[in-house]
């Protein structure tokens, strides 16, 4: 993408109107870029820049190499159309982010390589894998997969430190180590009004009205869980809490459903590897405010099994618009996995599902996939595109197939199986 002009990561600062480039302006761009990059005193100044780095802080070390990089940049991006300046290289920067230009296969195939130039033989931070420019080559476009991996609730968040760096931080917000800990002592003792406290000093938004805590694997138990539940703030409006890995059983997650805000939009809640079974399932769907728009659940590994699946299927909001979930592991079968498809709300506009080791067929596999694009299909979700839609799955392969006279057979290959 376009920022590889400077070799740094996205910004997340508002998107500018600019002049629009087209992709043969682009890749035109990026040829001048990479002819200047290449050349060996060019190689021999980024090298002393990366050696500086390991002695020096990095963001001094960053800051003389963007100063470097941007009197080489100024006058190859006046040539094509923008302002000789910084402000000329950043807008050069954002031309490159509509998809037609960020995800054009010449675009990105000339980003690898102004990215190993600009690294100047250090290790490359990004670079985009085989499955993405498979994906590039075979349908036109890369769907990201959803988050894998704890916690649901992200720790860390992009910020700008200055013109054109972007680094990773600890996300505004976030408990301390210290006050993580004190959170913890206080649900397991108890301690409403302790708990209370320190999630209302580190509420966000206007008004106080967001939360955000990240508790998980730190043993809380069913007990924990309860006192949590109950020092929720009532009026907050969004809520992310990971309580994953924290055994809290069935009535962890009855206590936590019982103080879940009714006013909340905004909802990512993961309770994943608690064994919290289909009765806490249920309890936790019973309990999710009709008007949430945002809902990210991580139920990964919480033994739901079909009869969880029906559970949050009746419980789903009716007007969301953004959904994950994380269903790995919990042996749905296809039938928990259509029952979940067939109560999609029709307001989805964003969906990712996990659904690894869930024992499915490709009936279950591709339940979603046929209500998206196709008015005609049953359950059809309107507003939701292909490429809002991102999923993680694997069929049941089966070694020996069940003959109609009941002997079994054993499959040299597995084609019977699709």
């Amino acid at each position: 993408s376009g920022q590889l002009l400077v070799g740094s990561h996205s910004s997340p600062r508002p998107v500018r109107c600019v002049m629009a480039l087209s992709p043969d302006g682009a890749v035109a761009l990026q040829d001048e870029l990479i002819e200047a990059y290449g050349a060996a005193e060019v190689q021999r100044r980024l090298r002393d820049l990366n050696a500086k780095a390991v002695v020096r802080k990095a963001f001094d070390s960053a800051s003389e190499r963007e100063l470097y990089l941007l009197e080489l940049q100024r006058p190859i991006v006046a040539r094509h159309g923008f302002e000789g300046s910084a402000k000329g290289v950043g807008d050069a920067m954002v031309a490159f982010i509509p998809e037609e230009i960020s995800k054009n296969s010449r675009v990105i195939k000339r980003n690898h390589q102004m990215e190993s130039l600009l690294r100047a033989d250090a290790q490359l931070r990004d670079r985009w894998g085989i499955a993405q420019q498979t994906s590039l080559r075979d349908v036109g476009y890369w769907r990201s997969p959803p988050c894998q991996r704890h916690p649901l609730v992200e720790r860390e968040e992009n910020r700008l430190i200055e013109n054109c760096v972007v680094a990773r931080v600890p996300r505004a917000g976030l408990l301390s180590a210290a006050d993580t800990e004190a959170l913890v002592v206080a649900c397991r003792g108890g301690d409403v009004a302790t708990a209370s406290r320190l999630l209302g000093s580190r509420q966000l938004g206007a008004g106080g009205r967001a939360a955000l805590a990240n508790v998980g694997y730190r043993a809380l138990g069913a007990a924990g869980a309860k006192t949590l539940g109950r020092a929720l703030g009532g009026d907050l409006e969004s809520l992310e809490l990971d309580v994953s890995g924290n055994n809290i059983g069935a009535a962890g997650a009855q206590a936590l459903a019982a103080g879940l805000p009714r006013g909340l939009r905004l909802l990512k809640l993961n309770v994943s590897n608690n064994r919290i079974t289909p009765s806490g399932l249920r309890a936790l769907a019973a309990s999710l405010p009709a008007a949430l728009e945002v809902l990210h659940l991580g139920l990964a590994g919480v033994q739901m099994g079909p009869e969880g699946a029906r559970a949050l299927a009746e419980g789903l909001p009716p007007r969301l618009q953004d959904l994950s979930l994380d269903l790995h592991g919990n042996a749905l079968t296809d039938e928990g996995v259509l029952l979940i498809s067939r109560a999609l709300p029709k307001t989805l506009t964003s969906l990712s599902v996990v659904l690894l080791k869930n024992g499915i067929s490709r009936r279950g596999m591709f339940c979603i996939d046929r209500q998206i694009g196709d008015p005609s299909a049953d359950f059809h979700l309107p507003l939701l595109k292909p490429e809002c839609f991102s999923k993680v799955a694997d069929i049941e392969l089966h070694e020996f197939k069940e003959e109609e006279e009941g002997t079994l057979t054993r499959q040299l290959d597995f084609r019977s199986n699709f």
